[in-house]
């Protein structure tokens, strides 16, 4: 793996008022969405699209990641 470059930070927020999902039975499901820009600064200083195959071959690990805080 390469070095970690400078880029945007990930989104996190919780769905609210009519925006909550829910069951057929009517009980809210609570989840939360993770917004990630896949852009990040390159050792140049310019911004460039992160590699989204490497991206979308570790989701699992991703999602695990961020269950884990």
């Amino acid at each position: 793996m390469g070095q970690p470059q400078q880029g945007d930070g990930p989104a996190v927020w919780l769905p609210h008022g009519s925006a909550i999902t829910k069951s057929r039975t009517g009980m809210p499901l609570l989840h939360d969405h993770l917004l990630v820009s896949m852009k990040a600064q390159r050792p140049d200083g310019a911004l460039g699209a992160v590699h989204t195959e490497a991206v979308f071959e570790n989701v699992v690990a991703a999602s695990a990641f961020y269950k884990s805080w």
